[in-house]
């Protein structure tokens, strides 16, 4: 699942798309999905070693 958040999450920035993201309590935002890059860099790496952030897993595609 990680990876395919990473994907969607490069494919669209290439893009230049948003996502649909939840935030702390759960309520959905837009965000340009190249400010979510760097939240998904690690994301090939075990969860327990990843620190980029706090991405949800409720993430969809918006253009």
């Amino acid at each position: 699942m990680r990876i395919a958040i990473k994907k969607l999450v490069e494919t669209s920035a290439a893009n230049n798309e948003s996502l649909i993201v939840g935030d702390e309590n759960g309520n959905p935002i837009s965000v340009p999905a190249k400010e979510l890059l760097n939240a998904v860099k690690n994301y090939e790496t075990p969860p327990d070693t990843v620190t980029a952030g706090k991405l949800t897993q409720n993430i969809y595609r918006f253009s």
